[in-house]
């Protein structure tokens, strides 16, 4: 009790502008192991930070307007009273810091700021500061960030490719997708100074989470939502459940529910037609506690008319591979010099089929190769390397490509498509030189991936920062349903000419490249794993 007492008399005396040096440091120390005090502390601070705006009269009169605006919009929903008694109890919290700001003591109080904001960034992090998140998930080549990190208010989390996902003490979980730089600013905060992130509120104690930016506040009422911030500082704000309040630094505060976005800029906001969920990732991919397997073509016969399946399980004895051709006057694939001992060209005319069906349904699966693309790649030669699958329906297709139409994307890139809904990455790959390449599909909570939140692409170890051209569920159709695919795998020939409706004339109906080492997984592969192919060409573990 006698220590609360002294906690409470230091306080008054930062209001009062008499906080000596001994009393600072023991507020300081208080602090350190106090999240509660540590958050107290951080709204004198942030009155401090404001005072220049509330010496303002527009600003002052810009704050004003946009209460009043929320206090409407509760009222509204049935919980104004809600609102309201939460001003009332902020105001009569920081009535006495106020006094002292305006009675003439803002130098004594800032002072004091000032000296606790020294001992604390002084202060040792080990077992200091109190950790208010931390990084409990990795899917990044970015050697600075590591998982299972803590975090404290004022640090910072960069990444530039793959994905974090950080959880806070209040139970916020945040997905952040690279390049992205973020800071930890409270115990329920946080400022994107640029990237994406999806945030998502699972229980009333996350409830007002804040998300800062440098054009605009975003304030969640109990919802999932994704925020971009790009280079220029213009942000978005994209609702995908629940409601958010978004308050540009230009502009009123909006209200924005379910499916609703808003742009803000420096000189202006304005709302977008609808959120797009496709532009965020909303998971991590998960652990796997099952088995690895896998089939795998590593193309190294020295002759014959096909290759075998060297891979552990997943092939079923079937999934040996027979060398087809043209009947047009095409020539058999030509064995050559690969990334790893021998590999295959496939000139444009020639293919494998295999009787396996491939990985199907939702289920998670990855495509791993090598591929080695000339300069003159024409638009008609990227389709495909490796597919299997129906057309017959909308996202029954799984065909990895490198992309040859313009109009769907850049050329040369590595090009995962389900039938209406692909996937395309950004590395041009026609230099005439070896590319290691990975297609990762993982799955979703509900057993419903697709292809904008849960397909990853991997150029030479590193994930791209892939464009999604719509949000397509994916459900891979086997050879022998309702609505029957191609017979099996085939290798170097476009999916689309085994049915008419499809206008091959434009797609092109065989691939031309090198490949290597091509290998099916039923699973999702982490980031380390894709590495340890393209790095050593050796499985990651596949039995217990």
């Amino acid at each position: 009790m006698k220590e609360n007492e002294e906690i409470e008399r230091f306080f008054a005396a930062m209001e009062e502008g008499g906080l000596d040096d001994s009393q600072a440091s023991k507020l300081a120390e208080a602090i350190k192991g106090d999240p509660a005090l540590l958050d107290r502390f951080g709204s004198l601070v942030a009155i401090e930070r404001l005072l220049a705006l509330g010496l303002s009269r527009d600003a002052g009169e810009h704050f004003a307007s946009n209460t009043i605006k929320r206090i409407s919009l509760q009222e509204e929903e049935g919980s104004q009273e809600d609102f309201v008694s939460w001003v009332i109890r902020k105001l009569r919290r920081e009535r006495a810091v106020r006094v002292a700001f305006w009675g003439g003591g803002i130098a004594a109080v800032a002072l004091a700021i000032f000296s606790l904001m020294s001992l604390l960034k002084e202060a040792p992090q080990e077992g200091g500061a109190a950790v208010v998140a931390r990084i409990v998930g990795s899917e990044t080549g970015d050697r600075r960030v590591s998982r299972d990190s803590d975090l404290r208010v004022g640090e910072r989390v960069g990444i530039e490719d793959g994905l974090l996902e950080v959880v806070f003490s209040t139970g916020v979980k945040l997905v952040l997708n690279g390049p992205v730089d973020f800071e930890v600013t409270g115990v329920n905060s946080g400022y994107l100074h640029r990237g994406r992130l999806v945030a998502e509120i699972v229980n009333e104690q996350g409830k007002g989470f804040t998300i800062d930016g440098p054009s605009g506040r975003l304030i969640d009422l109990g919802t999932k939502f994704g925020v971009s911030v790009d280079e220029a500082g213009e942000m978005e704000v994209h609702v995908l459940e629940g409601i958010v309040d978004a308050m540009p630094k230009v502009g009123e505060m909006r209200r924005l529910r379910e499916n609703e976005a808003m742009r803000f800029t420096g000189d202006d906001s304005k709302l977008l037609e609808s959120a797009d969920g496709g532009a965020f990732f909303t998971q991590m991919p998960p652990g796997r506690s099952a088995p690895l397997s896998y089939v795998r073509w590593s193309f190294d016969e020295e002759d014959g008319d096909g290759c075998l399946d060297t891979g552990y399980q997943l092939g079923e004895g079937k999934a040996d591979a027979q060398f087809r051709k043209n009947s047009r006057g095409g020539v058999f694939p030509e064995r050559i010099q690969g990334r790893f001992s021998n590999g295959l060209k496939l000139g444009g005319s020639g293919y494998l089929h295999s009787d396996f069906e491939g990985v199907v349904g939702a289920g998670p699966r990855t495509v791993a190769f090598w591929v080695r693309i000339s300069e003159d790649f024409a638009a008609r030669e990227g389709f495909g390397i490796v597919n299997w699958g129906s057309y017959a329906k909308e996202g029954a297709a799984w065909q990895v490509s490198i992309n040859s139409l313009e109009q769907e994307g850049p050329m040369g890139r590595l090009r995962i498509g389900t039938n209406r809904g692909e996937v395309i990455g950004v590395t041009d790959l026609r230099d005439g030189e070896w590319h290691h390449c990975a297609v990762v599909l993982y799955g979703d909570r509900d057993g419903k991936p697709n292809t904008a939140t849960h397909i990853m692409l991997y150029v030479d170890g590193q994930i791209e920062s892939a464009s999604r051209k719509s949000v397509l569920p994916i459900d891979t159709v086997p050879q022998g349903g309702s609505h029957k695919g191609h017979p099996g795998i085939w290798i170097g020939r476009n999916m689309g000419s085994w049915f008419s409706s499809v206008p091959n004339g434009l797609y092109g109906d065989f691939f031309r490249g090198d490949l290597d080492e091509l290998i099916i997984f039923d699973t999702a592969l982490n980031h380390a794993e894709i590495n340890l192919l393209k790095d050593e060409n050796e499985m990651p573990a596949h039995h217990e």
